[in-house]
């Protein structure tokens, strides 16, 4: 996807490996490096998260074909088709075949701010997936608690206040109910994202103690 996303001067990096090895070091990729391995190390990425990476790849790649360019004919004339041929391909990209191939906005938030629109203002939502995202659409991270898939999930549940909700898709419930008691909660909202199922549930209101 990296590689992808920055075409087409991603075509143009074995050149820069090539500069690399010759040069042996590149401060540009050195810190396209170092931030790659921060954004990696983040345990819920999304796609956005790797932009700070592309210029100094970018700056790093166009050095190379510039060196490149005065001893290699084959590297000059490919960069004077391909980069002019991106320069009228990404906007035709952005316009008419992104919209299509991704939607405008990202289902994850569109699940997250249909989930606060359902639910109460104070309502506390616990969440065993989309935590990030329904903290940042709602702008309010101490109601959003993120729910362990273990055996402890229940007893939390169980000890929620009134009117509380819980977010989970498909897999974390089947793997939750494998390893809890039966979960006191009422399905509210189900929508499909990426091929499987978010559900919002509401947590049940109970008359007992969890010892």
């Amino acid at each position: 996807m990296l590689l992808l996303l920055a075409l087409p001067l991603s075509l143009f990096l074995p050149v820069a490996i090539v500069d690399l090895r010759r040069r042996g070091y590149s401060a540009m990729l050195a810190v396209a490096g170092a931030i790659f391995i921060v954004i990696s190390c983040i345990p819920q990425k999304r796609r956005h998260y790797l932009l700070p990476l592309y210029p100094f790849l970018a700056l790093e790649i166009a050095a190379s074909i510039v060196r490149h360019s005065k001893t290699s004919k084959l590297v000059r004339r490919a960069a004077w088709v391909l980069i002019p041929l991106s320069v009228v391909a990404i906007p035709i990209y952005f316009a008419i075949i992104q919209p299509i191939v991704h939607p405008s906005e990202d289902p994850d938030m569109l699940f997250a701010k249909e989930v606060l629109s359902v639910v109460e203002q104070d309502a506390k939502i616990y969440c065993a997936k989309g935590e990030e995202e329904m903290a940042w659409v709602g702008r309010q991270h101490k109601r959003i608690c993120k729910l362990p898939i273990d055996s402890s999930a229940s007893k939390i549940l169980r000890q929620a206040e009134s009117k509380s909700y819980l977010v989970i898709d498909e897999h974390g419930l089947t793997a939750l109910l494998k390893i809890t008691e039966p979960l006191p909660i009422e399905l509210i909202l189900t929508r499909k994202i990426d091929h499987e199922k978010s559900m919002l549930f509401r947590v049940k209101e109970h008359s007992f103690d969890v010892p």
